[in-house]
């Protein structure tokens, strides 16, 4: 079976077959949207615009469905019900040569489309952009030689009974060869000024050029007859002045017979002795570009009829060639512009994955003959999806381009720095002496990265993962891309922000997580997952007044599967989304169930942990759901977050902490201490709870400094308001020194163990576990 790059290689090279061998742009946008439908298997395909469907397949000509069509391809992801179908998943991508212009296909009992199909239907939309202007290229260049052909005949008719017309359309026609053959402009330029010398008889020819840089003023770019310091005397001529420069102005023939009498002519052709001088306009593209003049020292001069009519011919295929060199000038534009368009990263500029693979393949091979150093560093930015989301796409893109220029400036320029799509990038470094390089070129990006990026008036910060491979792991080219990968999801796991080196093990530990994620979407689906519940409790009297939920897998096979073995894997395969939303959503509904069994009593609260993987804007509505749905008040909810969680990205997790709260949750920080514990942050946030790591619980009773640690977190979270509570408390001396401290509350072994809801229940009834003097340890 082919893979997805050379399954998609196939379906762009079949479908620029199919659009390119069609005779005008209509029938391209007809061949596209068949040949798009058929690559993507899909009952139907359309191409719309602001002013409807453009094109469709799949329905009977009379009965397109306009609206619903632009309605679909407008939204990211939607659906449309096709008669003698049924409902189909939508895929669209825009399409830049029409005016809100969207490509579309859909289709039926196949799921929704994924990320492969997607940058298929870009990658279509892209080669019709291509192959529309190729077409209008050629259509111009069939007009012109239209034109040509046109203005030849005519030329032949009008001069065929004289002798000097003859002439004449000798001259044009050589014109006319070189122009046909492309020959280099210079020299077209050349052979018309030698013919207009030789047909009118006068001794000067000019062909003058206006300055895009000057207006009105005209450059001398061909010239006959003229001696070298007349030349450069009149290289430069201002607006209106002589022949040449009232024949651009004017945009007609002009005829001037006694020169030294008029007001515009040239000083120095009065000096040379020119006695009169007749230019012509010419064109380029239908706009007045310059002029082709002619003069004469001759005595008495007069121009006839059939010598004007001999300059303007000239100067219409003067026009014929610039518009030409203009076409093929364009062409090649288009041509170098959509080639760098497919190799390059429209947002950021840097190469893209096509580019870097072509590279990285022409890198390996060098590198396995020379016997050279070669590494790839992949690299994931920490929490962009919650800046995206929080900020705006647009600020988003602006964190990207910032991203790219300062990865850009930690490499050399020998080096690739290419964006492989969403928020993730690769380097390829070429000709290391040393493994240990790529690591520094690692830390040197890391480095980097903590600096504040000021965008749009505000300060943003961001970390990354980057996983590093080297050549010599690999025995084939594919594999440097994919071991950097496994290594940047191992540095993901280990922490963010840092960097791994590839190593054999990951490869297993890689296979191992695949097959814990495929055990734990199965989870989900089959309510494998259960919530227990560890008490709080008030340390001044031993009142039971709230829990932690923490979830727990029952396996059927393994048994009660602990959640440091299949959290980290949750994590990095977005399932903490829906993981997580369960157990906020079952612990809402158990802790409101309690309160009804047990209405006597104070109600407890309940903290649920959140994880990076869930800090994202959707969170607000997952919170506000399972408290609507339970009937929970939202005080006797703590949501608990880590350091690290609102240190990353600062001001898109002060954005969406600051919507929690005002949905009436109180918000705790985790395990305190451990991460950045920035007094910043602890005034930005609007924070209820401070928990105090185990860490510092460990020792509290039995090590003054440990004690002193404590004592002084508790202080800092008494002075700004916030309640404490100490996790991990083991022994009764522990519970003892720290309500000394004054700690609010604890949690850990001494008091209870994580528990299922039917062992709580049985608490619930007295509400006080035996104060900590009264237990052994």
């Amino acid at each position: 079976m082919e893979s997805d790059t050379s399954w998609s290689a196939h379906q762009l090279t079949e479908f620029l077959a199919a659009v390119s061998s069609v005779a005008d742009a209509p029938a391209a946008l007809r061949a596209a949207v068949e040949r798009a439908a058929e690559a993507l298997e899909a009952e139907v395909g359309a191409l719309v615009d602001v002013n409807g469907v453009v094109s469709s397949v799949g329905f009977a000509r009379d009965r397109v469905p306009d609206a619903e069509l632009r309605a679909a391809a407008a939204a990211r992801d939607s659906y449309l019900d096709v008669p003698g179908v049924g409902r189909c998943d939508v895929l669209s991508v825009a399409f830049e040569e029409l005016d809100g212009g969207r490509l579309l296909v859909a289709r039926s009992g196949s799921g929704p489309y994924g990320p492969e199909e997607r940058n298929l239907l870009r990658g279509l939309a892209r080669v019709l952009s291509l192959s529309l202007r190729g077409l209008r290229v050629l259509a111009e260049e069939r007009r012109l030689r239209v034109e040509s052909e046109r203005q030849a005949e005519q030329n032949a008719r009008l001069f065929s009974s004289l002798q000097e017309r003859q002439e004449l359309l000798v001259q044009l026609a050589l014109i006319q060869r070189l122009i046909s053959t492309r020959a280099p402009i210079d020299e077209i330029h050349a052979a018309i000024a030698r013919g207009v010398a030789e047909l009118t008889g006068d001794q000067m020819v000019g062909l003058r050029w206006l300055n895009p840089d000057r207006p009105g003023w005209l450059e001398m770019i061909a010239s006959t007859g003229l001696t070298p310091e007349l030349r450069d005397a009149t290289r430069h001529s201002g607006p209106g002045a002589g022949a040449g420069g009232r024949a651009a102005a004017e945009d007609r023939l002009v005829v001037i017979e006694d020169y030294s009498e008029a007001s515009d002519a040239l000083e120095p052709m009065v000096a040379d002795g020119v006695t009169a001088a007749m230019a012509a306009p010419v064109h380029e593209n239908g706009r007045v570009a310059g002029s082709l003049a002619v003069a004469s020292r001759e005595p008495g001069r007069r121009y006839t009829p059939v010598e004007c009519d001999i300059l303007t011919a000239f100067a219409e295929h003067v026009s014929l060639a610039m518009t030409d060199a203009s076409t093929a000038r364009a062409l090649r534009d288009a041509l170098d512009s959509a080639r760098h368009d497919a190799m390059h990263d429209r947002l950021t500029g840097l190469p893209n994955r096509a580019l870097l693979n072509d590279r990285l393949t022409a890198a390996f091979h060098r590198a396995v003959r020379q016997q050279a150093g070669l590494a790839v560093l992949f690299l994931d930015l920490d929490g962009f999806k919650l800046v995206n989301d929080s900020l705006g796409h647009a600020f988003g893109d602006q964190l990207l381009t910032a991203v790219a220029a300062r990865l850009t400036s930690c490499v050399r320029l020998v080096d690739t720095t290419a964006r492989l799509g969403g928020d993730e990038f690769a380097i390829l470094l070429e000709d290391i002496k040393d493994p240990c390089e790529a690591d520094r070129v690692g830390d040197k990006i890391l480095a980097a990265l903590r600096e504040p990026f000021a965008l749009a008036g505000q300060q943003i910060t961001i970390s990354a993962s980057i996983g590093v491979a080297v050549h010599s792991h690999v025995e084939e080219v594919d594999d440097l891309l994919r071991y950097a990968d496994l290594a940047m999801y191992e540095a993901k796991a280990a922490g963010k922000g840092r960097h791994r080196r590839f190593e054999q093990v990951m490869h297993s530990r890689s296979l191992a997580r695949l097959d814990i994620e495929t055990a734990l979407r199965r989870a989900l689906d089959e309510h494998q997952l259960v919530v227990h519940y560890q008490p709080i409790v008030e340390l001044k009297g031993g009142a039971l007044v709230g829990t932690e939920a923490l979830v727990r897998w029952q396996h059927p096979q393994r048994g009660l599967v602990p959640p440091v073995d299949f959290i980290g894997v949750a994590e990095s395969t977005g399932l903490i989304v829906p993981l997580g939303a369960w157990v906020l959503a079952e612990a809402c509904r158990q802790t409101q169930a309690w309160a009804d069994d047990h209405p006597e009593g104070p109600p407890l609260s309940v903290s649920v942990n959140l994880s990076a993987g869930q800090f994202q804007p959707g969170l607000v509505e997952t919170v506000a759901g399972a408290l609507a749905d339970s009937g929970l008040p939202p005080h006797q909810l703590v949501l608990e977050i880590t350091e690290s969680t609102v240190m990353a990205n600062t001001q898109a997790a002060l954005h969406l902490v600051h919507r929690l709260k005002e949905l009436g949750v109180r918000l705790a920080i985790d395990d305190f201490g451990t991460g950045h514990s920035s007094l910043a942050y602890l005034r930005r946030f609007p924070l209820d709870i401070l928990k105090i790591d185990k860490s510092f619980i460990d020792g509290v009773a039995s090590d003054l400094k440990e004690a002193a640690f404590a004592h002084a977190i508790i202080k800092l979270a008494r002075t700004l308001g916030l309640g404490t509570v100490a996790e991990g408390i083991e022994d009764a001396a522990q519970a003892v020194k720290l309500r000394s401290l004054r700690c609010d509350f604890g949690q850990g072994y001494y008091f209870a163990r994580p528990m299922a809801a039917e062992q709580l229940a049985e608490l619930l009834g007295r509400r006080t576990l035996r104060p900590p003097q009264s237990r052994s340890a």
